[in-house]
């Protein structure tokens, strides 16, 4: 499901509770190819949309979906590893980068995204 208002992560994730479902965890790449399709036909006004978050385990040091979903979710930074311990993620719709590829933002953007359950 596409929320295409503007919203900060934790409001996203509030509104994706609302419809029974979380923000979007990616496993893998044909679930990321599905979600950027589904982004891109939603003809949103923003050229980021807001994904769930990682949590990096501390144990391991290896990073799980923030709803305990585990795939090779680095894969999205396209080379860019990620930095923190705990991430929200943004997907790019648009710029100058690979399509589908991910960012790390401040979970409070005040500006806000669309967002993907």
């Amino acid at each position: 499901m596409v929320l295409p208002q503007r919203l900060r992560w934790s409001e996203a994730e509030r509104a994706c509770a609302k419809s029974g479902g979380r923000l979007a965890s990616i496993t893998d790449e044909y679930e990321n190819t599905f979600v950027f399709n589904l982004a891109k036909k939603a003809n949103l006004t923003t050229p980021t949309v807001w994904l769930g978050r990682l949590v990096r385990l501390a144990r391991t040091g290896a990073y799980e979906w923030h709803d305990g979903a585990i795939g090779r979710q680095a894969d999205g930074f396209r080379g860019e590893p990620p930095s923190g311990t705990e991430l929200c993620l943004t997907m790019w719709l648009d710029f100058d980068r690979p399509e589908g590829s991910w960012n790390e933002w401040d979970c409070g953007y005040a500006s806000g995204y669309s967002a993907l359950c």
